[in-house]
């Protein structure tokens, strides 16, 4: 509908995971907080650090795990909650996808875990680093991958000392 908007908020903040979506800036549709959305939220933050990949190094937080040729299973540890996915690499060695399960809210009020994806792709080279510039988010139900979120990133920088613009 033209000149209606709605606001979302999906983060991740010390390990809790928690959604807020506005209509209008005045009508509360969904805010909520809890153990599914902490794993959610950490499972996009894990699976988004494809953008960061310094942090995908860092391990503190991240662990790596062989698991075939071009699979490996990544953990993400902070505060309590600790959330893991498979990473496929192409034959360039870059990261393709990644899966795992996580919390799906059918609007039953029982969220169930389900199949979960995210593909990478039109890697481009930003301040020495191949990074991808797509990324599609994919749910698994009923034996289909049903893409429901496909970004593509027009600006990326790294290191920049002043606001964004």
């Amino acid at each position: 509908m033209p000149g209606v908007w709605i606001d979302a908020r999906d983060r991740c903040i010390g390990g809790r995971g928690d959604m807020r979506v506005v209509l209008e800036s005045s009508i509360t549709l969904f805010d909520r907080a809890g153990p599914e959305l902490d794993q959610g939220a950490a499972l996009r933050l894990l699976s988004e650090l494809v953008l960061l990949p310094g942090a995908w190094l860092d391990e503190r937080y991240v662990s790596w795990a062989p698991i075939g040729a071009r699979r490996a299973r990544a953990s993400l540890r902070v505060e309590a909650t600790v959330v893991s996915g498979e990473v496929e690499f192409g034959d360039d060695g870059l990261p393709r996808t990644f899966s795992t399960e996580r919390y799906l809210d059918t609007g039953a009020g029982q969220p169930r875990l389900v199949p979960w994806s995210g593909d990478y792709a039109e890697y481009r080279r930003v301040d020495g680093l191949l990074v991808p510039h797509r990324l599609v988010a994919h749910w698994h139900l009923d034996g289909r991958r049903v893409p429901y979120a496909d970004f593509t990133v027009d600006t990326l920088e790294y290191d920049v000392r002043e606001p964004f613009s």
